[in-house]
């Protein structure tokens, strides 16, 4: 095999944002994937961040609503994030109710406006005032929540909790490694999944229910 060399020395016209255009995720995972070709023309992709490209649309980015209460772990995930380059904002909420608080603007978040909803929930499971689960069953039973997509992050390996989380509609169940090289890597896959490479759900009209 050949040596592998930036597409740019063969395509020199080659326009970065176009390519950034093509490939950043439709709800704000903003990177650019810039094609490398080796001398038997055989591709691979790398990553490379692409933000003064589409600084205008860093206002449009949705949110990422992590339900956690351990500090150490919200200290974690944010760390991941950054490492991964997701540049969405990361909204940290500390117990079950708040979850549902906040996603349907009632109590201290009563005025957010409930259809701005986040790309991606990251849900725990043990929760204080309301279980994971239970929050995760009331979100999926309400119109307005039913589609958002929620990432169970958790350290419970229990069978049950798997089996009842996707039961309830979970998109998907993860466990938290405790190696942070392998944590980062989990949330940069995760990131690339549910922020670029998966169509977000459309809304839901509230009024046919």
């Amino acid at each position: 095999m050949g040596s592998w060399r930036p597409a740019k020395e063969f395509f020199p016209s080659f326009d970065r944002g176009f390519l950034c255009d093509m490939l950043h995720g439709p709800t704000g995972f903003l990177r650019l994937w810039e094609l490398e070709i080796t001398t038997d023309t055989r591709p691979t992709l790398s990553s490379l961040e692409c933000v003064s490209l589409h600084a205008a649309d860093m206002n449009n980015l949705k949110t990422i609503l992590l339900v956690e209460d351990n500090p150490s772990d919200v200290g974690l995930t944010r760390r991941a994030l950054e490492k991964a380059r997701v540049l969405n904002d990361l909204v940290v909420v500390e117990d079950g109710q708040e979850a549902l608080d906040y996603l349907w603007a009632t109590g201290a978040y009563t005025g957010r406006d409930a259809s701005d909803l986040p790309a991606l929930v990251l849900l725990d499971l043990k929760l204080p005032k309301l279980h994971g689960l239970e929050v995760l069953r009331r979100l999926r039973a309400d119109a307005r929540t039913r589609r958002v997509p929620v990432v169970i992050l958790t350290t419970s390996r229990e069978e049950q909790d798997i089996g009842t989380g996707y039961d309830l509609g979970g998109n998907s169940y993860i466990t938290k490694p405790v190696d942070f090289k392998q944590f980062a890597g989990a949330i940069e896959q995760l990131g690339l999944y549910w922020l670029v490479l998966n169509e977000p759900p459309p809304k839901v009209n509230v009024s046919s229910k």
